[in-house]
């Protein structure tokens, strides 16, 4: 452990820091004590997730400790009682995109001296309920509503054994191991102990001085409700947040239909009607039963779940709305979307709609309330599991509708455009025109179904039988509103709002982050790109404008890739430059290499291309790919991507590498951790720009270009068009160093990028990027790198296709007999020689010198040689390899067409069946995948012993 001053903070570290990382701890540190908020850039590798924590933590003790001599002082002048010194601490919320990334985020903290902070993850019923029955209910809202029916009638046993144990206990229970455990670990100790782990989560976490959770616990204003997050001077820490701005504006946003108003309004008349029953069915056992003493009272003072008049007056609020929305499709003020069915209003369009239908802000908290217990009502009266869907799905509506209609979203906003602070929310009043404009209401009045058919054929039919469906039944189109926040500073400021102490906004692709900060609406007291812990020479990064084999461009724009009769020819140059790019660097770059495509849709269709044109007149490009390295896709299920990942990860621990074709956005560029030899090259193909046909997309650039013409330092549209691919770009090139020791090369294939500027890409990589006009020279210089780095790549396909099958097959099957191996020693010795072009027979299992290149700074080569000492070797020569009579060989014929030996005379030999292993075995891990390689750097491993390993006699 390295113990590291920063700022007066005694900071414990696992290990002496980097400079990088003093770097970034001395910014979280500066912005704590300063009570400002910070976005912080640092590249993956440089141990951004230990750096946090050991920072916020260490000064969090020193805090603790400050408080309690404070406490001592204080205690000598008086004799009353001091309050819980957690009440004077700051609460820290470490929030990340997944449970699975905390779980990760658990493990460095185990790594650390603070695993001794309470600590408590927060979760939902979906991942920590292990109740048999509700445990396997897919849908939460149900699975929520079975839960609290049991609590209440106390018939789950595992709340029964929670509720009825000690804390004192409980926390021996969960923490047995030494270690602060993560989600999966909460379900395994529950599940072995019967205690509900949900309810110990949400137990400890009234206690916790830092608590892990998903970062739209804390964005989203229902979910913080729900899960209990107070923010009131605490420290809120996101990760992986470059996709901050995206999920703040989903968080914000809701939609909904005519026909989920009208099934609304039918499940509160079944629950009127039910709740008639129940009352009178409950009146009639009152008046035929005497009740024991003091039952009556209690049973009466129950109640009902819900007053049949305030049900009376939703059900009248709910035929308003309905009507109003309706009348929004005659509205004159609606703008048309060029190439879209629906009209674009002002976000006050649908505030105006509301109030108009008696929902008022005064009484938003009231029907919400009326629609949670009707909801929950209906579920415990219905089995099914649709019941009080819509219920719920309007309860939803109108709270995210009122929550940007709140007093908390309009001091957010005021902040913003005026610069007011937090002391003057009192005096902000709350305009629904300034509000609306962060939001749009997109109407659109169809059938409701946005999944058509792709063939074109199909199509037709389809569009044509709806015409005639929705012309002899209009009933079945509805109209759908859909709110659409375009504002993250909304959600972000609601946290400042709430007394937040500081944000720490952090990743290690925020690039560029100008615009970045600027998007997310905080006033940010410091900022960081930091350099990476990897030197520059640990990577090379190309910007390749044209293939290296035919100089085909390399433009992956969806004009040039778009199919038409004069586009033919421009998208199989396309698709063959892509195809000769892959080719090039899978014979030149070994182990591992990740290939990010924009989309599943390019993907897929070069896939095919790949698999349609021939690089050679027998065989197809992916043939020849597939020769190189194994290729495995990223499945769009994500059920298959650990068995894909699994297959990625056996292709390159086989010696032969492999290639992961995936795409960005995707679980495998931002979710799955590759390193060394799986991450060797990074390819990026074309750039993964938000889809223009998108209607949300398009009214994003239109609220930005509105907010441009009042607001001249806002960023173009055009601007954020292409920081949303950079960034989604960035994150894939962050797979290639994932440590101070790693290495690797990136490959943007496409020429777009040389026109960009190089602030839209992560400072770690702006000093190694290099345009090259020809793949060629690139290859070139992929191929001297890895020299280099002494990792270079042999490829003999003919000798592994040899050795492969004829002495692999033979061994295995042990079909060969003592009185045939001579003849097939010398088919091996012929078929060596015919590869080699070499004879040499006492030497017959030394590789080629011509084959191999020795470097000035690697002592050993990738050859067989290299990975024994002399003296080892010439001690199996011995053992292992008898003496062969050179006389029986004579020397190549001058008038055969073949330079092969010519065996005149009968092989007569002794060969034990450890002669055959030993070449079975050296040329099965050197050359039958057709590929070796060895690092000078690594530990040298004696092949002899690799051998008696494997001997299979």
């Amino acid at each position: 452990m390295a113990l590291v001053n920063i700022r007066d903070v005694e900071v414990k570290f696992p290990f002496p820091p980097y400079q990088c990382q003093i770097a970034y701890m001395d910014k979280v540190i500066e912005a704590i004590e300063m009570k400002f908020d910070t976005a912080l850039e640092s590249p993956t590798g440089t141990g951004k997730t230990l750096s946090l924590l050991c920072a916020t933590l260490a000064w969090l003790q020193k805090q603790k400790m400050n408080i309690q001599l404070s406490f001592a002082d204080a205690a000598k002048h008086s004799s009353g009682s001091a309050p819980p010194l957690s009440s004077f601490l700051p609460r820290i919320y470490y929030c990340s995109r997944t449970h699975s990334q905390l779980s990760q985020v658990v493990r460095e903290l185990n790594r650390t001296t603070y695993k001794d902070i309470r600590t408590t993850v927060v979760g939902s019923r979906d991942q920590l309920c292990i109740h048999e029955k509700v445990s396997k209910v897919q849908d939460t809202r149900v699975k929520t509503s079975m839960c609290n029916a049991m609590v209440s009638k106390r018939s789950c046993h595992y709340f029964n054994n929670w509720d009825k144990t000690s804390i004192d206990q409980l926390n021996s229970l969960f923490m047995e191991s030494g270690n602060i455990p993560d989600i999966e670990d909460m379900v395994v100790i529950g599940q072995k102990h019967r205690i509900c782990p949900f309810f110990r989560c949400r137990q400890m976490q009234e206690t916790a001085e830092l608590v892990l959770l998903p970062y739209n616990y804390i964005i989203d204003p229902v979910l913080r409700k729900i899960h209990r997050v107070d923010l009131n001077g605490s420290i809120v820490i996101f990760d992986e947040a470059h996709n901050m701005e995206n999920i703040c504006e989903d968080v914000m946003s809701v939609e909904i239909s005519s026909v989920n108003i009208a099934l609304a309004i039918g499940e509160v008349k079944d629950a009127i009607e039910c709740m008639q029953n129940d009352i009178e069915e409950t009146r009639s056992e009152l008046d035929n039963i005497a009740p024991e003493f003091g039952t009556e009272k209690s049973e009466r003072a129950k109640g009902p779940a819900f007053e049949l008049g305030d049900a009376a007056v939703l059900l009248s609020l709910l035929f308003e709305l309905e009507t109003k929305v309706e009348e929004i499709l005659n509205d004159k003020s609606g703008r048309a979307m060029q190439d879209f069915p629906g009209k674009v209003y002002p976000g006050d369009r649908l505030l105006q709609t509301f109030e108009a239908a008696g929902f008022s802000f005064d009484k938003a908290d009231a029907i919400c309330k009326l629609l949670s217990n009707i909801t929950d009502y209906v579920e415990q009266k219905n089995e099914s599991t649709e019941r009080g869907k819509n219920l719920a799905l309007m309860k939803d509506f109108i709270s995210v509708v009122y929550t940007s209609l709140s007093k908390e979203a309009a001091t957010a906003i005021a902040q913003s455009e005026t610069g007011a602070t937090a002391s003057n929310a009192s005096k902000v009043s709350i305009d629904p025109k300034r509000i609306g404009k962060h939001f749009k209401l997109y109407v659109v009045h169809d059938d409701g179904s946005d999944e058509k058919p792709e063939s074109v054929s199909f199509r037709f039919l389809f569009e044509f039988f709806s015409f005639l469906s929705n012309f002899f039944n209009s009933s079945m189109l509805q109209t759908t509103l859909k709110f659409w926040c375009f504002s993250s500073s909304i959600a972000m400021r609601a946290l400042k709002v709430n007394g937040v102490r500081t944000v720490i906004v952090t990743s290690g692709t925020l690039s560029p982050l100008s615009t970045f900060t600027r998007n997310i609406g905080l006033n940010f007291g410091s900022t960081l790109e930091n350099e990476h812990a990897a030197k520059g020479n640990q990577v090379i990064a190309g910007l390749i404008k044209s293939s290296p084999m035919k100089n085909y461009a390399l433009n992956g724009s969806y004009a040039k890739r778009h199919v038409s009769l004069n586009r033919c020819a421009e998208l199989m140059e396309y698709a063959v430059g892509i195809a000769e790019c892959i080719l090039s660097l899978a014979s030149s770059v070994p182990q591992g290499m990740l290939v990010f495509f924009s989309s599943y849709n390019l993907m897929y269709s070069l896939i095919s291309k790949f698999k349609q044109y021939n690089y050679t007149p027998a065989k197809s490009y992916w043939d020849c790919i597939a020769e190189h390295k194994a290729i495995v896709i990223e499945p769009k299920q994500k059920t298959l991507l650990n068995k894909v990942r699994s297959e990625f990860t056996q292709g390159v621990r086989s010696g032969r590498g492999a290639i992961f074709f995936a795409v960005c956005r995707g679980k495998v560029s931002e979710g799955i951790d590759f390193s060394d030899a799986d991450s060797r090259a990074v390819c990026v193909v074309g750039i993964p720009y938000p889809p223009l046909m998108d209607v949300r997309v398009c009214l994003k650039r239109l609220h930005i270009n509105e907010t441009a013409a009042e607001d001249k330092t806002t960023q173009s549209s055009d601007d954020w068009y292409v920081s949303e691919g950079y960034r989604a770009v960035n994150q894939a090139l962050g797979r290639v160093i994932r440590h101070k020791d790693d290495f690797g090369v990136v490959a943007l294939l496409d020429e777009r990028y040389a026109a960009v500027k190089s602030e839209f890409f992560p400072s770690w990589i702006r000093s190694s990027l290099k345009v090259f006009d020809s793949g060629t020279e690139f290859i070139e210089e992929t191929r001297k790198f890895f020299k280099d780095k002494n990792l270079e790549v042999k490829v003999g396909l003919q000798l592994a296709r040899i050795f492969s099958t004829f002495i692999c097959s033979k061994i295995k099957n042990k079909i060969y007999s003592s009185r045939n191996l001579p003849y097939l020693l010398l088919l091996l010795y012929e078929s060596i020689t015919r590869v080699l072009g070499y004879v040499a027979p006492c030497d017959l299992y030394v590789p080629n010198n011509d084959m191999i290149t020795k470097t000035s700074e690697c002592k050993r080569s990738s050859s067989l040689l290299s990975l024994c000492e002399e003296e080892e070797v010439n001690k199996a020569k011995s053992k292992y390899v008898p003496t062969i009579d050179t006389s029986i060989v004579s020397e190549p014929s001058t008038s055969s067409q073949t330079s092969f030996p010519i065996i005149r005379k009968k092989l007569k030999m002794t060969v034990g069946s450890s002669y055959l292993s030993f070449y079975s075995t050296t040329f099965a891990v050197l050359w039958s995948n057709g590929l070796w390689y060895t690092r000078s750097e690594e530990k040298e491993v004696s092949l002899l012993n690799c051998i008696q390993k494997r001997i299979a006699f």
